[in-house]
């Protein structure tokens, strides 16, 4: 059903197996995709659905949202006006050159310009039957594409926001998201793959001053699961599945309530930065910086106080 909605959207005849080509679709297939006609009065109205129908209407329109990407963008800006970051939030500002990012901040002096993306699944898709792994393609090509968006911007940090909504999370692994930055010809093939040669350096062609993951932190998850580690090493045994069960309910509505997550950011600042970000935000209890380091070499700059409580025994940027 979903390929049939995306695929009459785009123009195709829809037909089923009785029909003959050429011939127009019947009443209930006109009527059927006249339906996003009134998919803006379903959201104004759904408060007024039950949970089951606002569910429906969900999973309904999940893959527009993701192509349009307005989900991944509300929850960026949620997590801007969950800070002081909100304040300054300018969304669609015409830019010298014609560019028009999704947001415009600013700190200071200093303004931010953002793009942001979200990933689907036809990202992780491979390009050709012959394609060679490359686990660094997805985040690449929405870089390439925000550069493409951003370069004519001279006087704001240009950003790209990436976002997924059931991706692993192993594909925002940050040696991944300097693997797409780096250049080829840039790589030094020396006992720290991650070094990158000429760190700094403010020559060569406008490209992402940073890329900022927005994550869904699980930290109920990574509470509950502190707990059944806790509890495990106190009585000397595992629990058994109805003990687990049992305490699933317990954590219900609490902070150890497994549905529960926060929203954070990970920054990645490009070692060719030429208009680096200001290092006072995207620095929240939850948040996570990498970049150049003081030897040269990549890896985390800094760490909210929250993570590390809550991630001592977890992997992974967002541990989902």
């Amino acid at each position: 059903m979903d390929a049939t909605r995306i695929l009459a959207k785009l123009g195709f005849e829809i037909l089923s197996p009785g029909d003959q080509i050429g011939s127009a679709p019947s009443v209930e297939m006109q009527t059927h995709f006249q339906a996003p006609a009134n998919w803006g009065k379903e959201i104004f109205n759904v408060g007024a659905l039950d949970q089951h129908e606002q569910r429906a209407l969900r999973l309904q329109n999940w893959p527009r949202e993701t192509w349009l990407e307005t989900r991944a963008r509300n929850l960026f800006k949620a997590y801007l006006f969950a800070t002081d970051i909100g304040k300054s939030v300018v969304e669609h500002e015409p830019q010298a050159g014609g560019a028009i990012p999704d947001f415009v901040l600013r700190s200071g002096n200093k303004r931010i310009a953002v793009e942001v993306k979200e990933l689907a699944p036809v990202d992780f898709e491979p390009a050709s039957d012959i394609e060679l792994y490359d686990p660094c393609r997805p985040t690449r090509d929405r870089m390439v594409a925000a550069e493409k968006k951003l370069g004519g911007i001279d006087n704001a940090a240009r950003c790209l926001v990436l976002y997924a909504r059931c991706t692993p999370w192993p594909i925002f692994d940050w040696r991944l998201i300097f693997g797409a930055m780096r250049d080829s010809r840039e790589a030094v093939h020396d006992t720290n793959p991650y070094t990158i040669e000429g760190a700094g350096k403010k020559s060569g062609p406008a490209t992402l001053d940073a890329v900022i993951v927005l994550d869904q932190l699980k930290t109920g998850y990574l509470r509950f699961k502190r707990n059944i580690a806790a509890q495990e090493l106190r009585t000397g045994r595992s629990l058994s599945d109805t003990e687990y069960m049992s305490e699933l309910q317990r954590a219900r509505g609490t902070e150890r309530d497994i549905f529960l997550s926060r929203l954070r950011v990970i920054v990645h600042e490009s070692p060719n930065a030429q208009n680096p970000l200001p290092k006072d935000i995207f620095r929240g209890p939850y948040d996570e910086w990498y970049g150049v380091k003081d030897d040269g070499r990549i890896g985390r700059m800094f760490v909210g106080e929250e993570i590390q409580s809550l991630k001592s025994e977890s992997c992974g940027p967002s541990s989902s």
